[in-house]
């Protein structure tokens, strides 16, 4: 029963171990491949798109995407919103 739980605990520490590198490797990745991300806030969003006179039925493009803010913004104005971003995790973050 010991070499079971030993078996167990091995396993959640290497998977532990695996997705931490992972997470280590893409987010230096991304930093190296591309610009560093950096999170704009809801009114220079606001102000952006405001500047931009987004209008329904557009098609705007995002190149460095990070988190999909933008994205999201433009979309709910009616926009049809592109994200173009290098780095993997944040590619995932801003699906979910």
């Amino acid at each position: 029963m010991t070499a079971i739980y030993l078996f167990i605990s091995f396993f959640i520490l290497l998977l532990s171990l695996g997705v931490f590198v992972f997470v280590l490797y893409i987010t230096i990745i991304g930093d190296i491949k591309g610009a560093p991300f950096s999170k704009s806030s809801q009114i220079e969003i606001q102000t952006m798109l405001d500047f931009a006179k987004i209008k329904k039925n557009e098609t705007i493009i995002d190149l460095g995407s990070g988190d999909g803010t933008i994205l999201i913004e433009t979309a709910k104005r009616g926009a049809k919103a592109i994200g173009i971003e290098l780095n993997p995790f944040l590619v995932w973050y801003s699906r979910i």
